[in-house]
């Protein structure tokens, strides 16, 4: 109804004189109720005479409602209505006065912006759309053809808005990761003669994971994400293994499929997201509003009222991308090592592969309220459209292997081999896009092994070489902005070096030593990148050394009771998050000591232990970068503090 218990209501909401102003976009839907002549059906006043009029002022022509005894002079009163304006309430109002011998003009005080009553339209549209359920309210109030503005002020008075809360956009309103994971796996084996043997193995899995993250790590609502991935596999693989004195083969298929989805849905608050993204980039939308203050709090969350001159305090945006994949692949594949003498044996083998591979690509990307545009530069919506892309491609993948036993303490090898990562069909809301070659690696590995007495160990070295090296880069639109999301692209030609050892002693029956290094040096090769940043640049999460140490105590007490230990210290030198690496998104060196021991007995059926890791408490990053990084505001990862506690096992059964 249109009475003033609604205008009481909406004054308790905060809705002011210029929010109704606006508000009278709305008004050609009609009004409330219709004018009547005369004293409009108020038997108690004396005839009166009322009618529409306008005159032009220097703003503009201002209407207004004239009433006023039917005969005779009267004192006139110019009534200037409250804030909701013009509307049957104050006619009403007049006529009374009018009835008391006054001629009264009410005028339209928002005559600049629309002629006619305000608060009558804007009434007969809430009582309306209130009728309805929300989400059917949501839909109707799209469909009337308001401006942006009267659209987001009906949507507050309605409580439309609540249906964007986080849980909603996001599908939780807890930051974390829900994960189910289902498998099952069938493995037989048939011993066909003393010489021959099948094997099959098979499985299927599905898995349905949610997480919902903060990309910028701040109080603000800024950059709110969610990823959900859900999807399928299948895996069949046949093998026929022969062994016999000189010769072991084997030849066999295999079959892959998956199909899987890639939901990321976007959660913000108009007003902040625009203050903080532009803060970030040095031009702050309204300067002076930090987006979030040293104390804590957000005043960025200030901007929406601000900039729409109180109209609304808070506009949720969403929008989502969704990435689609359907990949299935066929190989089949020999191995064959030949053994010449007890010392030599020599090996050479091929995987055939073929693969047929579909992207898919969907974006519902809605434009802001204050913005007119998406709110994430260079997202764009697909128009409820899902773009496709398939393609097949074929390998032939070779591995040698040579080993020789120089007597039966110290053996040495070599291997040179061919791997691959598979292509990428990529498509996105420009449609679809170049292939992504295929990512070739060539590993070539030589080294030695021994064991004598108490001491036994190993060194490699190995070199990889590696074309069409494929990186995960931050996509930028065509002025440079990050959009959120990331995009593979091939970084050119690069190259591995590295060598590693461990030694192991058995001091004592009771006492062993062991430790291990490795050193690597290796990345996207120099002056042969897509892009000079990426020239030279470390692999992802990889070292140039680390190392490990420690010894283990399995001491026996008494009958059936004994004491074990095991201290250790690793080592790992300054690694890189990001590809091209920036020293502000590393970890420097970091050397951990861990420990666990404790008390078994009983043959080992019960036991009692401690265990303490990281035991300096060393704080240090276990990741860093990621998406809120495409926005300059990295995410930063801990890794595990000081940890200790105690255990106790019991087992029962034979």
């Amino acid at each position: 109804m249109c009475d003033e218990a609604k205008l009481a209501q909406w004054a308790k909401q905060g809705l002011n004189r210029r929010q109704f102003g606006i508000l009278g976009g709305v008004a050609a839907i009609g009004a409330c109720a219709p004018m009547a002549g005369g004293s409009g059906g108020d038997a108690s006043l004396p005839a009166l005479t009322e009618r529409q009029v306008s005159f032009e002022t220097s703003a503009g022509t201002m209407d207004g409602f004239f009433v006023a005894p039917a005969s005779g002079a009267a004192p006139g009163v110019l009534f200037w209505p409250d804030i909701a304006g013009l509307r049957e309430a104050k006619r009403a109002m007049a006529r009374r006065l009018a009835g008391r011998g006054y001629a009264l003009l009410v005028v339209n005080p928002y005559y600049r912006d629309v002629a006619g009553e305000q608060f009558a339209a804007v009434c007969i549209v809430v009582d309306k759309l209130g009728k309805l359920l929300p989400d059917k309210a949501a839909a109707q109030l799209g469909k009337l053809g308001l401006d942006n503005t009267a659209v987001a002020i009906i949507q507050r008075v309605l409580g439309l808005r609540d249906l964007d809360t986080l849980a909603a956009a996001l599908g939780d309103d807890q930051l974390g990761l829900n994960r189910e994971v289902y498998d099952i796996n069938l493995t037989a084996q048939v011993e066909l003669n003393d010489s021959l043997t099948f094997t099959t193995v098979n499985g299927y899995r599905e898995f349905d994971s949610a997480e919902v993250f903060d990309a910028d790590g701040s109080a603000a609502p800024f950059l709110e994400f969610a990823e959900i991935a859900t999807g399928h596999q299948f895996s069949h693989e046949g093998r026929f293994s022969y062994a016999d004195p000189s010769w072991r083969a084997s030849f066999g298929w295999n079959v892959f499929a998956e199909k899987g989805r890639q939901t990321v849905p976007f959660s913000t608050e108009e007003g902040t997201f625009l203050q903080c993204l532009s803060s970030l980039f040095g031009a702050p939308l309204i300067p002076g509003i930090p987006c979030v203050a040293p104390d804590g709090s957000v005043p960025a969350s200030v901007v929406t009222q601000l900039a729409t001159g109180g109209l609304a305090t808070q506009i949720p945006y969403r929008s989502v991308f969704e990435n689609q994949g359907t990949n299935t692949s066929y190989s089949m594949f020999a191995d064959v090592t030949y053994i010449p003498t007890p010392s030599i044996e020599l090996t050479a083998g091929a995987r055939v592969l073929i693969e047929e591979r579909k992207s898919g690509f969907f974006a519902d990307v809605p434009n802001s309220v204050l913005s007119g545009a998406p709110l994430i530069p260079g997202q764009a919506d697909t128009g409820g459209q899902t773009f496709t892309a398939e393609d097949s491609f074929t390998a032939v993948l070779p591995r040698f292997n040579i080993l020789y036993r120089i007597n039966p303490f110290v053996n040495v090898f070599a291997t040179v081999s061919k791997g691959r990562r598979s292509p990428v069909v990529p498509v996105n809301a420009g449609g679809v896009q170049p292939v992504i070659p295929e990512e070739t690696v060539w590993n070539y590995e030589g080294g030695l092994k021994l064991g004598a007495g108490p001491v036994s160990g190993s060194l490699g070295v190995y070199y990889q070489v590696y074309d069409n090296f494929q990186v995960s880069v931050a996509e930028l639109d065509s002025n440079g902005n990050p959009t959120g999301s990331f995009v593979t692209e091939s970084a050119g030609t690069a190259s591995n070096l590295g060598a590693e050892a461990e030694l192991a002693v058995q001091a004592s029956d009771w006492l062993s030593l062991f430790g291990n290094v490795g050193y690597i040096s290796g990345g996207i090769d120099k002056d042969n990148a897509f892009s000079p940043a990426y020239s030279g640049a470390r692999f992802r999460l990889q070292p140039e050394w680390q190392a490990a140490g420690g010894f283990t105590v399995d001491y026996p007490v008494a009958d059936g009771v004994r004491f074990f230990a095991t201290p250790s210290v690793t080592y790992r030198s300054r690694i890189f998050f990001e590809v091209p690496n920036d020293p502000a998104i590393s970890q420097g060196p970091v050397t951990l000591v861990n420990a666990r021991a404790g008390v078994s007995f009983a043959d080992d059926r019960f036991e009692i232990a401690g265990f303490i890791r990281n035991a300096f408490d060393e704080d240090y990053l276990l990741d860093a970068g990621n998406t809120g990084g495409s926005f300059t505001v990295p995410t930063f990862i801990p890794a595990e503090p000081r940890l200790f506690g105690i255990e106790l096992t019991a087992r029962f059964g034979n």
